[in-house]
């Protein structure tokens, strides 16, 4: 039973850290340690390799506070002109305390101006995993190499419910995603309009509309995942809310 009419949640645009793992993936030293990694993660190259691509790519910027790349501020831009009707019903907006969710607010609400007025709402239920430890790195197969003991803590337990050293696992995700999905139930907002991040849109679907959550942490391939400023849309059917579309933005040009 659900008292919203409607559900409308974007995934933020592009942000600079989502922008500089795409670089180093045609990186050729990182491309090398790849090749190193999947042949023995433990071999001394892998971990020179791996000591090597930590030292120049180590993360400088915390990632609550990483801003939308130039590319992400115009995929938000197209999604805002894209999926005007559909946005402009909002009648309340709900951020994580990421500063890439809140640019992805500003930019949709200046628009769009039909909710132009509204405020956003910040709720930390709805931030991205918090990987801890592992925040530091940019890649999680060099975290895996200069961190065996968690690699194998994870290969036992499982993505699903693995939790980095000062951070939390995608269970602890599900679970407070569940709790905001709750409450949100019991407000007087009837089409809310949620911006957050990957793993919170998944888990929102995996409450809604079924299992996917433990299939993603797992393999990604063939799923309908939520791409940067993409929009995943759910109505009101017989008092329960049912996945109508997940729309990927357009990205071109």
């Amino acid at each position: 039973m659900t008292n919203l009419e409607q559900l409308t949640i974007v995934r933020h645009g592009e942000s600079v850290l989502n922008r500089k793992s795409l670089e180093q993936t045609g990186d050729h030293l990182f491309r090398d340690f790849l090749i190193e990694y999947d042949a023995d993660w433990q071999s001394a190259n892998s971990v020179d390799l791996a000591e090597e691509l930590y030292q120049r790519d180590r993360y400088e910027l915390e990632d609550e506070a990483a801003p939308l790349s130039m590319r992400g501020v115009m995929q938000v831009a197209r999604t805002a002109t894209a999926m005007h009707e559909r946005l402009s019903q909002a009648s309340r907006i709900y951020v994580s305390p990421y500063k890439r969710t809140q640019d992805t607010a500003v930019i949709i609400s200046k628009l769009i101006p039909e909710i132009a007025g509204l405020e956003l709402t910040e709720d930390e239920r709805l931030s991205e995993q918090n990987r801890g430890l592992q925040s530091a790195y940019r890649n999680w197969r060099v975290f895996e190499v200069l961190n065996p003991s968690e690699k194998i803590i994870k290969d036992e337990l499982g993505l699903f419910k693995y939790r980095a050293p000062n951070g939390e696992s995608l269970e602890d995700v599900r679970d407070r995603t569940e709790s905001f999905i709750a409450d949100l139930n019991e407000t007087a907002d009837s089409k809310p309009l949620i911006i957050t991040h990957f793993w919170p849109i998944l888990a929102m679907r995996d409450i809604i509309d079924g299992p996917i959550m433990h299939q993603a942490s797992v393999d990604q391939a063939n799923l309908d995942l939520p791409s940067n400023a993409g929009v995943t849309l759910f109505e009101n059917m017989d008092a329960k809310l049912r996945l109508v579309e997940s729309v990927t933005a357009n990205d071109n040009g």
